[in-house]
């Protein structure tokens, strides 16, 4: 997803950018306007971090929802594990949406002090959370790949 609008964003320093797999509090934007944060705080994970070629940072995110924690699928990752919970910063079972993700500044106006912390940052996966994340994330690829053709099944 690329923001089509140049705004002018309040960025965070870079030295506080999340590493992949933290939990931040985000304002997740609608689909229908990608350059406005969203209404609702909820939890998101990062999936990548970067650089714009102005050295402002930015983040990949996936939508985090408390709705259908359960919901089956690969482009489904839930934390309902009450260690992972603590982890992550959780305060109840969430679900990611792998398929649902947008490229956001890291910046006031998208990402707000978690509850109870001084930072968007809310926690990380443990290590475990984060290998089955990406064992995930492989059968995703294995599936996209099926899908296209590229691979004998």
């Amino acid at each position: 997803m690329v923001i089509s609008v140049k705004q002018a964003w309040t960025f965070f320093p870079f030295s506080t950018l999340p590493a992949p797999c933290s939990i931040v509090w985000c304002r997740f934007p609608y689909v229908e306007e990608v350059d406005k944060p969203g209404p609702k705080k909820r939890p998101c994970i990062i999936k990548r971090a970067s650089a714009d070629q102005e050295g402002n940072p930015w983040v990949h995110v996936a939508y985090g929802t408390t709705k259908q924690v359960f919901l089956r699928g690969f482009d489904n990752f839930t934390v309902s594990n009450v260690a992972e919970m603590d982890a992550c910063g959780l305060f109840c079972a969430t679900r990611f949406r792998l398929d649902r993700v947008a490229l956001l500044p890291w910046a006031d106006e998208f990402f707000a002090d978690a509850p109870g912390r001084t930072s968007p940052v809310m926690g990380k996966l443990s290590e475990h959370g984060v290998s089955l994340l990406r064992y995930q994330a492989g059968l995703i690829a294995k599936r996209d790949q099926e899908r296209q053709g590229k691979l004998d099944v």
